[in-house]
């Protein structure tokens, strides 16, 4: 059965090199070659993370590839770097999926396997948050209780971190006494330098007047002001769209609705056009 061109998609390592001459034995000694990479991707295109010994061989300079069956249901692989320079290798992909033969003749025999290795930048574009260690209070050290005695589990360190000023040794620390809703938005603040997504206008408002004391919170205040002007702002676009909304609907009705007769038509009674 001939294989699919997306049997071969992804990252392929180059776990062995056997150089295969075109007349004398084999040579299964290492070749430089081994632990090289290749991503096989959609558009055709190859790219290689390059071990030491390989950086001078042609087939990494490659930068496009081809997939084609012969009439023999042979699978040939093209990798060609430009036009007219082109390195061809037959296929045999074993009973593993994840496993692949590559055979050039004349040169070398290439055991490759499937890798599911991540790129290295997307370990490094991946979002961190110190809000589970909020959510899930584990190895906190300190806690702040609020007006209703809820209690929130707290990390001194990361509160140091956030807001240095305040005394965070104190009896009782700061936040202490102030109604949950606030004391949960200011935590969150100072764990994720943001706001919570649900937070609501009546809480904003409370939170910038519980936090008045605090003056090393400012950049708290101000957020909490931004989210209250914008929040008044979407109000009056919601306000607007609805007036025009019901213009357009009075326009609607007055356009649809049957003609008035002659004797009040806007000929004989202009102040009619000022009521449209």
């Amino acid at each position: 059965m001939a294989q699919s061109s997306q049997t071969f998609l992804g990252t392929w390592e180059i776990a062995m090199c056997i150089i295969q001459p075109c007349s004398g034995p084999s040579n299964p000694d290492p070749t430089g070659i081994e632990g090289t990479v290749m991503k096989l991707d959609e558009g055709g295109d190859v790219t290689w993370t390059v071990s030491p010994g390989a950086e001078g061989l042609p087939l990494v300079s490659c930068e496009t590839y081809d997939v084609f069956h012969t009439s023999v249901s042979n699978v040939i692989i093209r990798f060609g770097a430009y036009q007219g320079h082109v390195i061809e290798f037959r296929v045999d992909q074993t009973e593993s999926p994840d496993q692949m033969l590559m055979t050039c003749e004349g040169w070398c025999l290439l055991h490759c396997r499937r890798t599911t290795t991540s790129e290295p930048g997307n370990a490094m574009d991946a979002s961190f948050s110190l809000l589970p260690a909020l959510e899930d209070g584990y190895f906190s050290d300190l806690t702040i209780v609020a007006s209703n005695d809820k209690k929130f589990a707290v990390h001194s360190c990361i509160l140091q971190l956030s807001a240095p000023e305040l005394d965070w040794t104190a009896e009782p620390p700061p936040l202490s006494g102030l109604r949950e809703d606030v004391v949960g938005t200011v935590l969150h603040y100072l764990y994720a330098e943001c706001l919570p997504a649900n937070l609501s206008e009546a809480t904003a408002r409370q939170c910038i007047s519980a936090v008045a004391s605090y003056p090393s919170l400012t950049p708290f205040t101000t957020l909490c002001q931004h989210y209250l002007r914008n929040m008044a702002l979407k109000q009056q676009i919601v306000s607007l769209v609805s007036d025009m909304h019901t213009c357009a609907s009075h326009i609607i009705q007055h356009l649809s609705s049957k003609p008035a007769p002659a004797s009040d038509s806007l000929n004989t009674n202009p102040a009619k056009l000022c009521f449209v």
